[in-house]
């Protein structure tokens, strides 16, 4: 096991920011998730980009209580200051979380339908966040895209079957 304190830590903190700094100049992305995300459309792998458009198209103003999707803008072990995200314009409040995975976690707003959800994804990444992605929750607890749709799309022909 290794012990770092005092001079070690810092020389560690300074070692760690050079291979960030040399992963992201490189164009290495090892840092994000980006097995869990797909495409254009940013969202878990559970569910197909065909099948989200036709969610959108056929229950995307659908309410369900308890649900809310929000549009996550960044996931860091090191966050930074909130304030980075200040360029962003009539997105609606930015928060952080910091989750079980260890990852302090920027998300923006709550709202009700897929379509007020995409909507907002698409404002966020032309003001140049090009990997937002859609974040829903169901009772406060994170959850996966399909199971969100799959919710709000439970009496629309052929999703009962997913």
């Amino acid at each position: 096991m290794l012990v770092l304190c005092g001079k070690n830590k810092n020389k560690m903190k300074k070692f760690t920011l050079f291979i960030i700094i040399a992963a992201l100049i490189s164009g290495c992305n090892f840092f994000s998730k980006e097995d869990e995300t797909i495409g254009d459309i940013g969202m878990s792998l559970e569910i197909t980009e065909e099948e989200y458009l036709e969610a959108l198209a056929e229950c995307g103003d659908v309410k369900v209580e308890n649900l809310v999707f929000r549009v996550q803008i960044g996931a860091y072990i090191y966050p930074p200051d909130p304030y980075e995200f200040d360029f962003l314009q009539g997105v609606g409040d930015i928060e952080m979380v910091e989750d079980d995975d260890g990852y302090s976690k920027f998300l923006v707003n709550k709202v009700e339908t897929l379509n007020q959800v995409e909507s907002l994804k698409q404002n966020i990444r032309a003001q140049g966040v090009k990997d937002a992605f859609v974040a829903p929750y169901f009772y406060g607890k994170r959850i996966k895209v399909r199971k969100a749709v799959e919710f709000i799309c439970k009496d629309a022909k052929g999703w009962s079957e997913l």
